[in-house]
This record gives C-alpha cells, sequence and structure tokens, in this order.
C-alpha cells in the first residue's frame, strides 16, 4: 500500500514538475513567487526550497539546450570555452585562463540573454545617455567660452584703466616739472612748504610706491628711469637744501620742510638701490 500511494506521488511530483517547466520562460525568476510555487509543486509534498531548486534546475536545463543548439554562431560561445574544472565549478577562456566561477558565469550568461532580448531598449538608452553626456560637454565648453569671454572683458578694462593712470601721471609729471623749473628761476624768492614742487601732491601719503608710480608710470626705457631717478636724487639732496636754510622761515616750518625732503631723499636712494640690484641679476643670468 505504501509503495502505491509513493509510486502514485512520485507520478504526480513528474507531472507537475513537466507542468511547471511548460509554464516557465526564460526569465530565472519565473517561479520566484512562494504562492506561485506552491500552486505548482505544493501539492507534490515538496517543502518551497525544493520547489526553488527543481525550478533553478529546469531553468539552466533550458538555457544550455538553447546554448548548444547555438553553439558556434553566438559570441558567448565563441569567446568561452566553457572546460569544467574537477567538481564543475570553475570556467576557463579559450588561452586557458580561469576567468569565473559557475555562479559568476551563469549570471554572465543571464546579463546575455538579457541584453540579447532587450537589444533595442538598451541601445536607446545608450543613445540618450550619450545624447545627455553631449549635452553636458555642451555647456561645459559654453561655460568655459562665458569664463574666457568675462576674462578678456576685464583684462580690456584693465589695460584701459592702466593707460588712463599712465596719461594721469603723464600730465602730473609735466606740471611737476614745469613748477620746477620756476622755482629754480625764483632762487630769491622765501622758501615756504606750500610753494615747494613736491611730487606727490598730499606729501602726507608719500610712499616707495606712489613715488615709483609718480615717476616712471608708463615709462619702460631703462636708461631713461636712471636718468629721472637721478634728477630727483639731486633735486632732494638733503645738503643742497642746507644751502637755502636762509631762504626758509625759522622756526617749524624749517624742520618740516627738511623732514619732508629727507624722507623722499630716503626713498629715492631706496629705488635706486633696488634698480641697481635687479640690473646685477639680470647681468648674472644672461651670462
Amino acid at each position: 500500500m505504501n509503495r502505491m500511494r509513493s509510486s502514485k506521488l512520485n507520478s504526480k511530483e513528474k507531472e507537475q514538475t513537466n507542468e511547471g517547466k511548460k509554464k516557465k520562460s526564460c526569465s530565472p525568476d519565473s517561479l520566484s513567487s512562494p504562492a506561485l510555487r506552491n500552486s505548482v509543486y505544493g501539492n507534490a509534498g515538496l517543502s518551497e526550497q525544493e520547489a526553488y531548486k527543481i525550478d533553478q534546475d529546469l531553468w539552466l536545463e533550458h538555457l544550455f539546450d538553447q546554448m548548444i543548439g547555438d553553439e558556434g554562431n553566438d559570441f558567448y560561445s565563441n569567446h568561452f570555452a566553457s572546460h569544467w574544472e574537477s567538481g564543475g565549478s570553475v570556467f576557463y577562456d579559450s588561452n586557458g585562463l580561469q576567468t569565473m566561477s559557475e555562479e559568476e558565469y551563469a549570471a554572465y550568461i543571464r546579463k546575455g540573454m538579457y541584453e540579447k532580448k532587450h537589444k533595442h531598449k538598451l541601445n536607446k538608452q545608450r543613445e540618450q545617455q550619450e545624447a545627455r553626456h553631449q549635452k553636458f560637454k555642451e555647456k561645459e565648453r559654453e561655460k568655459a567660452r562665458i569664463f574666457l569671454e568675462e576674462q578678456e572683458r576685464n583684462q580690456r578694462r584693465k589695460e584701459k584703466r592702466t593707460l588712463r593712470r599712465q596719461m594721469m601721471m603723464k600730465e602730473q609729471r609735466e606740471i611737476y616739472y614745469t613748477r620746477w623749473q620756476n622755482f629754480d628761476s625764483n632762487s630769491q624768492d622765501i622758501i615756504k612748504a606750500k610753494n615747494i614742487p613736491w611730487p606727490i601732491e598730499n606729501v602726507k601719503e608719500i610712499s616707495k610706491g606712489n613715488l615709483d608710480e609718480f615717476l616712471f608710470s608708463g615709462i619702460e626705457n631703462r636708461k631713461q628711469k636712471r636718468t629721472i631717478l637721478r634728477q630727483e636724487q639731486i633735486r632732494f639732496h638733503p645738503d643742497r637744501w642746507l644751502k637755502w636754510l636762509g631762504r626758509m622761515e625759522p622756526g617749524k616750518e624749517t624742520q618740516k620742510i627738511m623732514d619732508r625732503v629727507n624722507e623722499i631723499s630716503r626713498l629715492l636712494n631706496t629705488l635706486w638701490e633696488e634698480r641697481e640690484k635687479e640690473q646685477v641679476q639680470e647681468m648674472v643670468h644672461s651670462n
């Protein structure tokens, strides 16, 4: 009696398995739902885990049947010679190099089958991705173009400001030199601080930087710069002004004038020393 019951159960199990095989698609998850597996295998007395294993085995059998039919005609059979190592868990390529495990190979085949089945969809996705990439590159190129144009505009504005500044310094130097001619010609006049042609109008703000700009802005010739600087050193040499003390009003006015003369003389000497060092360094590098 038990034998008959077991025979009936095995027969029923085979029928349910065949029926499940007919209903299966090429997807490895065609019976992934526990409820669906129970409806197919539950009456055969199989557990969910056993039913799932049968489902996987049937799918792989169907998949390899298809591959055998296409052997030699597709990328996968040409690219991989699937030799089994002892235990059948490692694959080798045509050069005999180990490539992937059985699970990895199965996943690789599933991926290939998916790409083959959804070729048009994947091509469309790649085209969309390429279009997005091209659009991104165009935006980046546009940003770079705008940045370069802005840099060029800033450079042009800077050059215009520099040119205007140089023209202004040139005009102020011409006025300065004219005032010195008048000052030297009136050798008998009383010397007052407000009548002295100072290189910087606001003497309290005089510095090496603004003195350098006033004297040399727009002048590139080194020899011309040396001539200008030497002339200014003579004009503001303290010994020269000591000879003019008699033309100055005694008291704080005289001290204020001499303090300014000494400060300008010191700054001019510093500029001269810096240019001498630069010249020596250039000569050393040139040799």
